[in-house]
């Protein structure tokens, strides 16, 4: 069993889950969703280079045949991804974008067993859907009261959950030939472009100007909720199959949940309790027999 691998991918759940604690400030000081995007990708780009460069400089190069690995991760992927959740945002609740959101389990799972044979177990089936249920107990879904959405949300939301698996899988084409920081470095640094037309240069640099201090925020947002857990995930990734490590990620909702108590007071329910315990058993079932995955590291 490959702990160290699940460890790795839970870490990276756990930076994800905390992301609100950044987010929230920086936003009530003017920045935008997609200038906050921009910024996690560069420096997820630049730790990831940087680190690259003082361990194994021969690993930074790769094989311009192989761009579409991580154009794939990085745009296809993190850009899409972003872009639909915040529209989606927009469009219906926060409880609702999460749980459509968090459908990427299924999506990967569909995936891996399709691109790269890999087996559905009942082991698997039965995680995937104590996490999926978990996601929509922790969101607060069926907490009661009408819920309303429109067949716009849905597709956003959806649009969303299917970019968010597609980085497991594009990840994991990159791992088949590169290490995970080489995956990690080169995902980002085509991430970071794809976020550029979405960014308005005027407005990012005004609000840095008026709130200077807040730029150490930004930075602290990109290491910790991007460069760190991305940088962990995909590490995971290389020795836990794709489907594995969807579900795990799924500990990122419980997270939230917890910090929203602890730190934001925010009311404890009986169904966000129930939610947090599945969500964990799904985790601890897949631990409970972890295989590993051919890829290079």
């Amino acid at each position: 069993m490959n702990h160290r691998a699940v460890g790795s991918v839970l870490f990276a759940a756990f930076c994800w889950g905390i992301i609100g604690l950044f987010i929230r400030p920086l936003s009530a000081l003017g920045y935008t969703t997609m200038e906050i995007c921009l910024v996690r990708a560069f420096v997820t780009a630049i730790f990831a280079f940087i680190w690259l460069a003082w361990r194994d400089p021969r690993k930074v190069k790769i094989n311009p045949r192989d761009w579409w690995r991580f154009f794939g991760a990085g745009i296809v992927s993190f850009v899409f991804f972003s872009w639909c959740y915040f529209h989606c945002l927009l469009s219906t609740s926060l409880s609702i974008a999460a749980v459509l959101l968090y459908t990427a389990p299924i999506f990967v799972m569909g995936f891996s067993v399709w691109l790269f044979k890999e087996h559905f177990t009942l082991r698997k089936g039965v995680a995937l859907v104590l996490a999926f249920g978990g996601c929509v107990l922790v969101t607060g879904l069926l907490g009661g009261g009408s819920v309303q959405i429109g067949g716009t949300g849905i597709l956003f939301g959806l649009g969303a959950g299917f970019g968010y698996a597609l980085y497991s899988i594009f990840g994991r084409y990159g791992l088949m030939k590169y290490s995970s920081l080489t995956v990690t470095a080169w995902s980002f640094a085509f991430a970071t472009a794809g976020c550029l037309p979405f960014v308005n240069w005027g407005h990012l640099l005004g609000v840095m100007a008026a709130h200077p201090q807040s730029v150490w925020g930004l930075l602290a947002c990109g290491v910790i909720t991007s460069a760190v857990p991305y940088v962990c995930y995909t590490a995971g990734l290389a020795h836990i199959e794709a489907s594995r490590a969807s579900i795990i990620a799924c500990f990122e909702p419980v997270v939230a949940t917890v910090m929203g108590i602890v730190v934001y007071q925010e009311p404890v329910t009986v169904t966000g309790i129930c939610g947090i315990i599945c969500v964990l058993g799904a985790v601890f079932l897949l631990n409970s027999r972890t295989q590993k995955a051919p890829c290079r590291e």
